[in-house]
């Protein structure tokens, strides 16, 4: 199956500026209408800028993806509850089933070379949670329909291995993060070339779910994040402050990481934006009619 990416097309109808000033003075509109989402899985590359400071001399070490998942991915993460807007969507479940990682490069430690590899510590549970939110119609592309934040407790293994026999031992650190993520950017339908793994209703690791499906119900892909008012296709920060970060997206190659900040633009500063073009049109009109 081939998924398209296009950009969402606003079109409008020439109004007075006035009646444009009028939009932005009635306040926000009332929230799209948006399909449900289903349970499932979501599967990530790791980009570049990610890293974790061990600290105890070892200090901060860059990382990168093992491409064992999935379509090459490196890290899957598991939301394990159905999103219904009627009844709210602010605490769903998530589950780091998955972590693949190795160091950029080799780490000197003592004069001796280590590679680290990274994954979930498989005797503690890596759960967090996710508020799911609707802010643009569904218009069965790849375009943002919504937005999310979400927090992840993630507890890891990282293993020391020397790159040459005999000079230095192995060993292991266990350490956790919390991981978060702001204003995330969703779309039931995915970006093209992003990994697709098809299961039935109720089969955790899709996601995307082979008909029939229930009645108001679609899947989730994560389609990039929002800085400021610039919606950043196809990448998603999750960050410990000072401790490290996840830079991920759901396509290769992710792109850089833009910076702070991540917010998502409001509608109603999106419709005073547009009264005070309105109200500027009138003063231009005005005064090359007085000349």
């Amino acid at each position: 199956m081939t998924w398209l990416n296009s950009s969402k097309l606003v079109t409008t109808t020439v109004v007075g500026a006035f009646g444009l000033s009028a939009i932005a003075l009635l306040g926000v509109p009332k929230p799209a209408i948006a399909a449900n989402i289903l349970a499932g899985s979501d599967y990530w590359y790791t980009g570049d800028g990610t890293q974790f400071d061990f600290g105890n001399g070892i200090g901060i070490v860059q990382f990168q993806g093992i491409p064992i998942l999935p379509g090459g991915t490196d890290t899957k993460v598991a939301r394990i509850e159905n999103c219904d807007f009627a009844v709210g969507c602010n605490d769903i479940a998530l589950v780091m089933e998955s972590l693949n990682l190795m160091s950029v490069a080799p780490v000197n430690l003592g004069g001796d070379l280590y590679n680290i590899s990274v994954m979930i510590d498989p005797d503690r549970v890596s759960t967090g949670s996710m508020s799911i939110s609707h802010e643009f119609a569904d218009d069965n592309t790849a375009a943002p329909e919504g937005t999310f934040d979400s927090v992840l407790n993630v507890a890891f293994k990282a293993l020391f291995a020397p790159i040459l026999p005999g000079n230095g031992q192995s060993f292991e650190i266990r350490d956790s993060l919390r991981l978060t993520t702001k204003n995330a950017a969703w779309s039931h339908d995915p970006l093209s070339g992003t990994a697709i793994v098809e299961g039935d209703v109720g089969d955790l690791n899709a996601n995307l779910h082979r008909p029939p499906l229930p009645n108001g119900f679609r899947d989730f892909s994560v389609v990039g994040s929002f800085r400021g008012q610039k919606f950043i296709s196809n990448f998603v920060r999750e960050r410990h402050p000072g401790k490290g970060q996840h830079n991920t997206c759901t396509r290769q190659p992710c792109p850089p990481d833009p910076g702070e900040p991540m917010s998502v633009p409001e509608s109603s500063t999106v419709l005073v934006s547009i009264g005070m073009l309105g109200a500027m049109w009138v003063v231009r009109k005005n005064r090359q009619a007085s000349n």
